[in-house]
Formats: structure tokens, sequence, C-alpha cells
């Protein structure tokens, strides 16, 4: 039986919560993380990523997007510009008002898979 699902290995992990910027590979064990280290074998994983050249960082939060998509001005898809960019949270600006709060969960919010609060 494999220790991790994957591991992400070789990229430059910062996490300010915890205090970390180096060089590490992470272990992932049922979509929690199951290990830090300086190096894990890749032979304790079902699957291997490099992320060598690349930041591996927790979930960022957009303090100000507009995500009702195809409704309001200036809005935009936000699995694809949030998600696609390593935001997991978004915080939506104004797309809707009070009139139009119910189609804005509808068919925005509940529709993504970030988490988006207005």
């Amino acid at each position: 039986m494999r220790k991790h699902d994957s591991i992400i290995r070789g990229g430059r992990v910062i996490d300010p919560a915890d205090g970390l910027d180096a060089m590490l590979d992470i272990g992932i064990r049922d979509g929690r993380i199951s290990a830090i280290e300086r190096s894990i074998d890749p032979e304790l994983a079902d699957a291997t990523y490099d992320a060598s050249g690349k930041i591996v960082t927790p979930g960022l939060v957009d303090l100000h997007i507009h995500g009702y998509h195809l409704v309001s001005p200036l809005s935009v898809p936000v699995d694809h510009y949030c998600l696609g960019r390593g935001v997991t949270t978004a915080v939506d600006a104004g797309s809707a008002g009070c009139g139009t709060f119910p189609g804005f969960r509808a068919f925005a919010i509940d529709q993504v898979k970030e988490q988006v609060t207005s």
C-alpha cells in the first residue's frame, strides 16, 4: 500500500501561515496534505508531479471580482480566471444587487468550483 496518493516534487513551497519558503516535496493522501519534506521517495505514491520552477502555495483569495458572467458588465468566467490561476476563494464586488441575487446564486455562485462570496 502506498503512503501517498500523489507527490508534488521539487516546487518552491510558499506558505506564510506556516513560515514556509523552500524547495520541498508535498505528499497528498485522500485529498489532504500527508507530508511536507525536503525529499519524498516517489515510490511511496501512485503518481508524481514535477513542480520544478513553479510555486506551490495554498489556494489564493481574490478580494474583488465580478463573477456574474454574461449578465453583469466586466464579469469573467470564474473557473477560468480564478481557479485556473490558483484562486480558490473569490469575493464578488457587486455583480448583483438585492433584486438579482437569487439569479446570481443559482447561475453563478452555485455553478463554479471555487468558493464565491458576495
